[in-house]
């Protein structure tokens, strides 16, 4: 995949990477004094890679909330990982590795996100959420961090699963039926 397909996978950002040649905790503090993030690729078939990134960009992305990522690699092909885990410094307080696992941006996972009721119900002088999350199919590609459904969508008062638009490429997984939300009076 080109960078210019990463523009229709929102959830995938760019990060630039270089192999290590040496590795252990000595050369690992050695690269975070440097400004670099020791990290490692594993998974998918392929060989156990140590790596280093640019500390701040990784940090920046982080903190925006991406976890999936197309690693560049100068002179050889990217690999598409995400997040698998981090780890801390003992007070919590300094990221110092990423583990990464290779993935497939085109296979579809399951996954509960949140869903959020926005608006009122029409007729409604209160709203019960019953369900904070649903389950979808999609690729970590175009994965929602989180999902939105009008209140007035809401049919007899009620807000169903099947209510809550999903991007292209999302698939509802949550029985269509399930309530999401409804009218508080209709509980009674």
């Amino acid at each position: 995949m080109s960078d210019t397909t990463l523009q229709h996978l929102p959830n995938v950002q760019p990060l630039d990477a270089v192999a290590r040649e040496r590795v252990g905790s000595t050369y690992s503090k050695r690269l975070r004094e440097a400004g670099r993030l020791p990290a490692v690729i594993y998974g998918r078939d392929g060989d156990c890679i140590s790596i280093h990134m640019d500390e701040n960009e990784a940090m920046k992305q982080l903190n925006r909330g991406f976890r999936v990522f197309r690693l560049s690699f100068e002179g050889s092909d990217c690999q598409d990982v995400k997040v698998q885990e981090f780890q801390f410094g003992h007070l919590g307080d300094n990221l110092l590795h990423i583990d990464f696992v290779r993935v497939d941006l085109d296979e579809k996972i399951n996954s509960e996100v949140a869903v959020r009721v926005i608006g009122h119900i029409p007729g409604a002088k209160t709203i019960d959420q019953l369900m904070s999350s649903i389950e979808i199919s999609a690729s970590l590609g175009v994965m929602p961090r989180s999902l939105e459904v009008r209140g007035d969508t809401a049919v007899d008062g009620v807000i169903s699963a099947s209510s809550v638009g999903l991007p292209e490429g999302v698939d509802l997984v949550t029985e269509g039926s399930a309530v999401v939300a409804q009218n508080a009076e209709l509980a009674g």
